[in-house]
């Protein structure tokens, strides 16, 4: 969650505002600063005046409270594009931050497609698809309606692909609505995997993620509005800039930026205001499935960037009320896309997270692989998970991309 620190200093843009609503996202230095205290009326309501951008939500007195029940009517806007690879009978469901499309996942789809049955998908909006319906008039960006939407349209895919259970992986706010699946759908999901996304963002000159609904509604919708009034050359050059930076390889950064090209920035805006004004801390004490969150580590010698030990401290505080189902994992001296900054490294946590083994990431006393084979593939066989609990029942051998049938692996999260 820290790295877009790196990329605001970098780019010299030391905006505090930036560092937390923006963290680690590759849609870095979007957004300037917001005014101190949000107007009491946002002008984008009127649409004479600004006729295509949608409106930000107003706390408006007598106005239905933020998260308050019950939620607003929404249409369900579907998945219009999704990729499905692999021969394989695990279901993989793999989400994109909100400024890619499925493509981000091409190389994870063709180094795995022996493994798994896998479902690359675009959040509804992106790349030329269907965006949701905007907001109603009674609702807020923590109300998360986009967001809901997109829960609503994976579980249709695994409804239309006859799945029962799935593992679910996302990239920053794709990690979110994985996490999110885990805690709302735990009969839909078998695990969920989140890279470099949290549950729960923190905003500026907070000791943690906790913070009242209503003031975090007001501080996200002003920060959404300054965000609104960049010109689109000016925001995809940003988002361009901080994408190079967490990719680290300028052919392939320039391919992952070519993603966003042709999607609305009024989308991607939406999508990063109901990220950072959600909360789902509360709900992490209930998680019933298991969750490992992938946490990329900087390359130490960037002075840019919060020290590594306050970096680890802030990601262990962030999950700790869901320690009894969920681990965090270092993938250290890697950038914040941990799919192009350790690809082998994260094809063999993902094996073993889904085959309920010990989850290894990447150290920094370790050599980055080269390459990975599975252990049915040829490869060393992977560590079993410790557990101080009674040893469990011996269960026979999955098969070849086969999960384990039990909801209890053998070797207990």
């Amino acid at each position: 969650m820290m790295q877009v620190a790196a990329c605001a200093r970098r780019s010299g843009q030391a905006a505090a505002i930036l560092v937390a609503l923006l963290a680690s996202s590759t849609f870095a230095q979007v957004l300037p600063a917001p005014p101190s205290t949000p107007p009491a009326q946002n002008p984008a309501q009127n649409p004479t005046q600004n006729p295509t951008q949608p409106a930000a939500p107003s706390l408006a007195t007598g106005k239905r409270p933020p998260g308050g029940d019950p939620l607003p009517e929404f249409p369900l806007t579907p998945l219009e594009k999704v990729e499905i690879k692999g021969t394989g009978t695990i279901p993989l469901v793999l989400i994109p931050d909100f400024n890619a499309d499925h493509r981000m996942w091409d190389t994870f789809l063709e180094r795995n497609q022996t493994r798994y049955k896998m479902f690359a998908v675009t959040l509804p909006g992106m790349s030329g698809t269907t965006a949701p319906a905007p907001l109603p008039a009674d609702a807020y960006f923590s109300d998360g309606l986009w967001t809901r939407n997109a829960e609503r349209a994976l579980i249709k895919l695994l409804d239309d692909n006859n799945i029962d259970r799935a593992y679910f992986i996302g990239h920053y706010y794709g990690g979110h609505l994985a996490i999110r699946m885990a805690l709302m759908h735990p009969d839909r999901v078998a695990g969920a995997i989140s890279l470099n996304g949290t549950a729960t963002v923190e905003l500026p000159s907070q000791s943690s993620p906790r913070f009242p609904r209503e003031h975090r509604e007001s501080f996200v919708a002003a920060t959404w509005e300054a965000g609104s009034k960049v010109s689109d050359e000016k925001f995809f050059a940003r988002q361009k800039d901080g994408m190079l930076k967490s990719v680290g390889d300028s052919a392939r950064g320039e391919y992952l930026v070519s993603l966003a090209q042709g999607s609305p920035k009024s989308v991607m805006l939406h999508y990063l205001a109901e990220y950072n004004a959600a909360d789902l801390w509360p709900q992490l004490s209930d998680l019933k499935v298991p969750l490992a969150v992938f946490a990329p580590i900087p390359p130490v010698g960037d002075a840019g960037i919060a020290p590594n030990k306050a970096l680890k401290a802030k990601w262990n505080r962030w999950f700790l009320s869901a320690r009894h189902n969920c681990e965090v994992i270092w993938f250290e001296n890697c950038l914040p896309m941990i799919t192009e900054s350790a690809p082998f490294e994260l094809d063999r946590a993902v094996h073993a997270f889904v085959y309920g083994n010990f989850v290894p990431g990447r150290s920094s006393y370790s050599q980055p692989l080269t390459e990975y084979k599975a252990p049915e593939e040829g490869g060393p066989p992977e560590t079993p998970r410790p557990s101080s609990a009674p040893a469990p029942t011996p269960e026979p051998t999955p098969a070849p991309d086969q999960p384990r049938e039990s909801d209890t692996p053998a070797n207990p999260r």
